[in-house]
C-alpha cells in the first residue's frame, strides 16, 4: 500500500468510540476535486517525519514574494465569450480560491527567508495557493525553511512534477530561466525530472523562439513537444516578425487558438515559399533556335554551309557581305 493511500486512510478513517464501537463519520467540508487532488499529492510531504516536525505559520501574503524563477506563463482572460471555463481560468485559480474559502487551506506552501530582503519570504512552491489567499485577502499558511537557490528550485521542480500540470512550453521556459541564472544543467534536469536529451529539447525550444513570442501565446496545453519544435523551425525559416505579427492578430483568442493561429500562419507562408521555389525550377525555359549554319574544316580549306531551306534570307545576307568582310580583314592586317 502506498504512503499516499495510507495517509489518505488516516485522514478519512472513522475514529473508534469508547467501548469499541465505531463513531459516526465526521461530515466532510465541501472541497472541489482540484483541491482534493492537490492535497493528495502533498500528503507524502506533510506526513514525512522530517517535515511533520516543522511548524506551520500564517504569513501576510504581502510579505511573500514569488520564486526567483518563473515556472508559469499566466493567462489573461481573452476578450469575447468563451464557453469553456477552463479557457478563462486555465490554471484553476478561481476554483482553488473558492475551495480555500469553503474548506480552508489544507496544504501549506513552502517558503524561505528572503535572501535579499530581511523580514520577507520567497516561495519555493505553492504559488497558486499564495495567489488564491491574496484573492481572498487572508493569510497564507506556510512552512518556513532555510534553502539555498539549488534547494529551492529542486523543491519547486518536485512540486511541479508531482502535479504534472505545467505545459511543455512552461517547462521549457523554467529550464531556460534556471540555466540563464547559472544553474548547472544536471541540477536543472533533476529539478524538472528529465534526462539530458529531453533537457536539450526544452532549451532548444525556449531559446529558439523569437523573444516575447511564448508569453504572448501562453500556456498552450494542447501543443506538445513536436509542434513546439516545428514552430521553432518555422520561426527560423519565416522570421520573427511574421510570428509576432500573427500572435498579435490572435491576442483575443484562447491560448491554444493563439498557438494554432501562429503555427498555421507560418506553415502557410513556408508552403507558399516552397511552391514558388518548385515553380521556378520547373518553369519551361525559352527554346533556343537551332543555327542554320555549319562550319567544317579540312586539309587546306574551310567550308561554311548555310541551310537555305530554313534560312534563305540569312544565306543571302552572308553572301552579300563576304567581299566586304574579307576587305575589312585585310585592312586590319596592314
Amino acid at each position: 500500500m502506498t504512503k499516499r493511500r495510507l495517509a489518505m486512510e488516516r485522514l478519512l478513517s472513522v475514529e473508534a468510540a469508547p467501548g469499541g464501537e465505531a463513531a459516526p463519520p465526521r461530515p466532510a467540508a465541501p472541497v472541489r476535486s482540484g483541491a482534493v487532488r492537490t492535497m493528495g499529492l502533498a500528503l507524502d510531504r506533510i506526513t514525512d517525519p522530517a517535515e511533520a516536525r516543522e511548524s506551520v505559520v500564517e504569513l501576510d501574503t504581502g510579505l511573500v514574494d514569488p520564486s526567483f524563477v518563473r515556472d508559469r506563463l499566466d493567462e489573461a482572460e481573452p476578450e469575447g465569450t468563451v464557453e469553456d471555463p477552463a479557457e478563462i481560468d486555465p490554471t484553476g485559480l478561481t476554483a482553488l480560491a473558492q475551495s480555500i474559502a469553503e474548506g480552508g487551506q489544507a496544504v501549506p506552501i513552502l517558503v524561505r527567508p528572503h535572501p535579499g530582503t530581511p523580514g520577507r519570504y520567497q516561495i519555493a512552491y505553492g504559488h497558486r495557493r499564495w495567489r488564491a489567499c491574496q484573492m481572498l485577502r487572508r493569510p497564507v499558511r506556510a512552512i518556513v525553511r532555510p534553502l539555498d537557490d539549488e534547494a529551492l528550485v529542486l523543491a519547486q521542480g518536485r512540486e511541479n512534477n508531482a502535479r504534472r500540470d505545467l505545459t511543455f512550453i512552461e517547462r521549457a521556459h523554467f529550464a531556460a530561466a534556471l540555466v540563464a541564472r547559472g544553474m548547472a544543467r544536471p541540477t536543472v534536469g533533476k529539478a524538472l525530472g528529465v534526462d539530458k536529451s529531453e533537457l536539450a529539447r526544452l532549451l532548444a525550444v525556449a531559446n529558439g523562439l523569437p523573444e516575447g513570442l511564448a508569453p504572448r501565446i501562453g500556456r498552450a496545453p494542447k501543443a506538445g513537444r513536436p509542434r513546439w519544435l516545428r514552430l521553432v523551425t518555422l520561426c527560423r525559416e519565416e522570421g520573427a516578425e511574421a510570428a509576432l505579427t500573427a500572435v498579435a492578430a490572435a491576442a483575443h483568442l484562447p491560448t491554444d487558438e493563439r498557438f494554432k493561429t501562429v503555427f498555421d500562419a507560418l506553415a502557410m507562408r513556408a508552403a507558399a515559399a516552397r511552391a514558388a521555389r518548385a515553380a521556378a525550377t520547373t518553369a519551361p525555359r525559352p527554346v533556343q533556335e537551332a543555327s542554320p549554319m555549319t562550319v567544317s574544316r579540312g586539309p587546306g580549306r574551310t567550308v561554311i554551309t548555310i541551310d537555305t531551306r530554313t534560312a534563305p534570307a540569312f544565306a543571302a545576307f552572308v553572301e552579300e557581305r563576304l567581299e566586304a568582310l574579307y576587305r575589312e580583314f585585310r585592312a586590319g592586317e596592314g
